[in-house]
């Protein structure tokens, strides 16, 4: 089996925003935060204010992965003037929850909450994503 190397072009990202109606829509939400890590494990969080930043990270990755990114994540990003790469290759973990979900356990995630916390709840699974200080936001 030939070695192949696993180079720094993936990264799992997930934003921060601020929510109009206290029901997430990426139609209105507000950017507050958008973070990278590396596979490396590298963090890094950037405000909103720092697009050419946020662009050029966007640019730098040609594989994105996160959770719900298709249908908030990077609707939200493009609303706030960013562009994703037509190159740009996305793995979004809910697409990839919900098409195994349904013909495997007759389970459609597609009814309520689609966070990561509320899938891991629904599984009873331990939820270790970090807390965040929503108190930023204000």
């Amino acid at each position: 089996m030939e070695y192949v190397p696993i180079v720094e072009r993936y990264c799992t990202t997930d934003i921060e925003t601020e929510t109009i109606d206290d029901t997430p829509d990426p139609a209105k939400d507000i950017l507050k935060y958008i973070g990278f890590k590396t596979y490396q494990g590298k963090k890094i969080i950037l405000h909103h204010s720092e697009h050419d930043k946020i662009q050029a990270m966007l640019n730098h990755y040609d594989y994105l992965v996160g959770h719900n990114l298709k249908d908030y994540d990077i609707p939200v990003l493009e609303r706030h003037g960013y562009i994703i790469p037509k190159s740009t290759v996305i793995i979004d973990t809910y697409v990839i929850a919900e098409n195994r979900m349904k013909p495997m356990l007759n389970i459609d995630l597609g009814t309520g909450d689609r966070s990561l916390d509320s899938l891991l709840k629904r599984f009873e699974l331990p939820v270790k994503k970090l807390t965040f200080d929503y108190s930023l936001l204000k």
